[in-house]
């Protein structure tokens, strides 16, 4: 057994302090690794899943928007009025779509998959919805536009709404972790 009382005193000072140094040096090596654990964590939420966020948030104002530019074309009389707002609503929905193919890219986990997987079939549903809603409109059978507005095209809109929501929702979670 290392016994320091046998050595001299300038020894053990020498000792000591090489002891200390490599304590100090084994502390900032666990240091630096923690940080650049962190790093890469940070980096990976301002690169990902921020975009993804971003993405997501737009998707969910695009889906606002079609509401609004539908309700719009019902409220309308005028036939190039109505058109006008197809053409938007038309417009609005490429930009979604295309926020939707992005996000599809960079899905990773089996619940975002799952998540993404209801969204693009609840858009699915609201794209039928928003058909229809212009045909009828076209027609000009205000009953007839009406009640599809109440039973069927608000409640896929919501459900769209809805779904694009839970995508969101599942963003900030994974942002937490």
């Amino acid at each position: 057994m290392l016994n320091l009382r046998n050595y001299k005193i300038g020894t053990r000072l020498i000792m000591t302090t090489v002891g200390a140094l490599a304590l100090m040096i084994t502390f900032v090596a666990i240091a630096l690794f923690s940080l650049n654990s962190v790093g890469e964590k940070v980096d990976h939420i301002a690169n990902n899943n921020m975009k993804e966020m971003e993405l997501a948030v737009d998707m969910r104002m695009r889906n606002l928007l079609i509401g609004r530019r539908i309700r719009s074309a019902i409220i309308y009389d005028e036939i190039e009025k109505q058109q006008e707002e197809q053409k938007k609503v038309g417009i609005e929905l490429s930009a979604y779509m295309e926020a939707e193919k992005q996000i599809a890219l960079t899905v990773h986990s089996s619940e975002e998959k799952e998540t993404f997987a209801k969204t693009v079939v609840a858009r699915e549903q609201a794209e039928v919805a928003v058909a229809l809603m212009f045909k009828r409109i076209k027609e000009g059978n205000r009953p007839d536009i009406e009640k599809h507005f109440a039973n069927d095209f608000r409640v896929k809109m919501q459900t769209w709404f809805d779904s694009v929501g839970a995508y969101i929702k599942l963003q900030k979670e994974s942002n937490q972790r």
